[in-house]
C-alpha cells in the first residue's frame, strides 16, 4: 500500500539531482578553500594571487553546472543536462549564459554588474595556476598599463579585485543552493531496494555520456 501524497521514487530524478548537488558541494568546497587562502599571507601578488583566482574560477563554474542541473525541465533527460553543463567546460561566460538562460523566470540571477566582475576572471583563466602562464600574459600587456597595474592581468591581481570576486562568487554559490533546494530538495533520499535500479542507471548514463561528450 503506497503512502498518500509519496511520489514513487524516480531513477532519473534521483540522478539528476545527485549530479548537480556534486557540483553544489564541488562549489562549496572551494569556496571554503578561497576563504582560507583569502586570510593567508601573500607571498607575490604575481604568483600567489592567481593560484587563489583560479580556484575562485572553478568554485564559480561548479556552482553555475549546479544552477544548470538542477534548472533543468522534468522531461530533460540527466545526460542531457548534465552535457549541457560538461560542454561548457571551464568558459564561464558560456556557462554564465546557459544558466542565466535556464534561469528567467525561475530564481533570481545575478546583476549584468556582478557577471561583469567574473568575466574579468577570463583573463586569468584555469592555467593561471602556473607562474610562468601568469609572467607571459602579464608580458603581452601595455608597458604602460603593466607599469600602472591597469592591465587585463595585472589590474585584477589586489585585494579590491579579490574582494569584489569573493562576494559575487559568494552569491553565486547562495543561488545554486537556492535552486538545488528549490526543485531537488529531498530527491537524493532512496531505499535499500532502489540501488540496483541506480546501479544500472548509471551504468547507462556513464556509457551515454561517454559517446555524446
Amino acid at each position: 500500500m503506497k503512502s498518500i501524497g509519496v511520489k514513487p521514487f524516480n531513477v532519473d530524478r534521483y540522478l539528476k539531482a545527485r549530479l548537480a548537488q556534486y557540483f553544489l558541494l564541488d562549489s562549496q568546497d572551494f569556496f571554503h578553500r578561497i576563504q582560507i587562502l583569502n586570510k593567508s599571507p601573500r607571498f607575490s601578488p604575481n604568483t600567489f594571487t592567481p593560484k587563489t583566482l583560479v580556484d575562485t574560477i572553478m568554485c564559480v563554474e561548479c556552482a553555475l553546472k549546479s544552477i544548470i542541473i538542477s534548472l533543468s525541465r522534468s522531461n530533460e533527460k540527466p545526460e542531457n543536462a548534465y552535457l549541457a553543463a560538461r560542454r561548457c567546460g571551464h568558459i564561464i561566460d558560456r556557462l554564465l549564459t546557459e544558466a542565466s538562460r535556464r534561469s528567467f523566470h525561475r530564481v533570481s540571477f545575478l546583476s549584468k554588474r556582478e557577471i561583469q566582475i567574473l568575466l574579468q576572471l577570463k583573463n586569468i583563466g584555469v592555467e593561471g595556476r602556473y607562474a610562468y602562464e601568469i609572467a607571459n600574459k602579464m608580458q603581452q600587456e601595455d608597458p604602460l598599463l603593466r607599469f600602472l597595474r591597469e592591465g587585463a592581468v595585472t589590474k585584477l591581481l589586489n585585494s579590491e579585485f579579490l574582494s569584489s570576486s569573493l562576494s559575487v562568487t559568494k552569491r553565486l554559490v547562495g543561488i545554486a543552493g537556492k535552486s538545488f533546494d528549490k526543485y531537488w530538495k529531498g530527491s537524493t533520499s532512496f531505499k535499500l531496494k532502489h540501488l540496483d535500479k541506480i546501479d544500472n542507471r548509471l551504468n547507462i548514463f556513464r556509457d551515454n555520456v561517454s559517446t555524446n561528450r
